[in-house]
């Protein structure tokens, strides 16, 4: 392999044909280096074996631009720069084993990683790994697994118990905010989002969503998320209240001054006392068993919360269907009674 010392920089280079093309790169310490570049290059552009995992994570990262979100694209390369990169970056994508992935995860875990940290960091290089098998020979490769984790049942408030907790809370903007989570089930960074634009009448339009971590404003999590949402007349009077108080507001200006969510965690953690702990999130939750507890469809439940599909919903709030048995069966009596009637007649 063609790798020649520059004594004049006192460096080495590499000079060699792939696909035809020469292709000469210069300023490596070590002839080491120089070799190792040309395998590299060789791997990339003729999707040989010898691609090793950081220059496939490269050309994998390339191709996700334009397709995932930028706050997407940036937890990815968090994820690979925090965890993946000094354990798999400088290795063969087909020496990487079960074994490998273990050896790796339970260094993780004895770092006091949790479980649905693991999870993200093995979806990652699977998803790197599957987006490789299409151009390189690494087919062989396996798909490792995840860690099964039990998701913990979220605790709720009833509607007495967050009007308990709102009549704590001494600032009015917080106070639309808290309501505006209960009473709509939007999601925090949609929350964050909403401009005085937004807001016509009695209906907002969910069409953006706010991450704090990666200061960007960008499209909801799915297209069913853009949606518009009704209010009720008196949370509709709130906001306006609210919009009244703001010194020369402009339709673009956001409804809310503040943008950082942990906001919420300290009006919870000081206004809740007596109560079950909850999070903002939380809420979402209460506002959709809220609805069902008191008869709505599962159906208007799904597109308020602006859930893909209503089996999400049912999945996500099945524990609050629970009761509805005995509702249907006794439904079913009074059919059959009034039936029994009929006929008697």
């Amino acid at each position: 392999m063609p790798q020649y010392k520059d004594e004049l920089r006192n460096t080495w280079y590499s000079s060699f044909y792939c696909n035809g093309k020469k292709h000469t790169k210069r300023g490596f310490k070590t002839k080491k280096e120089a070799k190792e570049y040309e395998i590299q290059f060789k791997a990339k552009k003729e999707g040989s074996s010898d691609i090793i995992f950081s220059i496939l994570w490269d050309e994998y990262i390339k191709s996700c631009e334009g397709v995932f979100k930028t706050s997407t694209l940036i937890a990815k390369q968090n994820y690979y720069k925090s965890h993946i990169d000094k354990k798999l970056g400088n290795m063969k994508v087909i020496d990487i084993t079960n074994l490998t992935i273990k050896n790796f995860i339970d260094d993780m875990l004895e770092d006091g990683r949790s479980k649905k940290t693991c999870n993200r960091v093995i979806q990652q290089i699977n998803a790197c790994i599957a987006w490789g098998k299409k151009y390189y020979n690494i087919k062989e490769v396996d798909k490792f697994d995840t860690f099964k984790v039990t998701v913990k049942e979220r605790n709720i408030w009833t509607i007495d118990q967050f009007n308990t907790f709102l009549s704590r809370v001494d600032n009015f903007e917080y106070y639309v905010a808290f309501s505006m989570l209960f009473y709509l089930g939007i999601r925090v960074g949609e929350l964050l989002a909403i401009k005085v634009s937004d807001i016509d009448g009695n209906v907002i339009s969910i069409t953006k969503t706010y991450s704090y971590i990666h200061r960007l404003t960008h499209t909801p999590k799915t297209n069913s998320s853009i949606r518009t949402v009704v209010m009720p007349e008196f949370l509709s009077e709130m906001i306006q209240n609210l919009i009244s108080l703001k010194y020369k507001v402009e339709s673009d200006d956001k409804l809310l001054s503040f943008d950082n969510p942990s906001n919420f965690r300290y009006y919870l953690s000081k206004y809740s006392y007596g109560l079950p702990e909850i999070t903002a999130h939380d809420l979402r939750h209460s506002h959709a068993t809220m609805l069902i507890n008191n008869g709505a469809d599962v159906i208007s439940v799904s597109k308020r919360l602006g859930h893909s599909n209503p089996s999400i919903t049912l999945k996500t709030y099945s524990h609050s269907y629970k009761g509805y048995d005995n509702v249907v069966a006794d439904l079913l009596d009074d059919l059959k009674e009034n039936n029994d009637e009929k006929y008697k007649k």
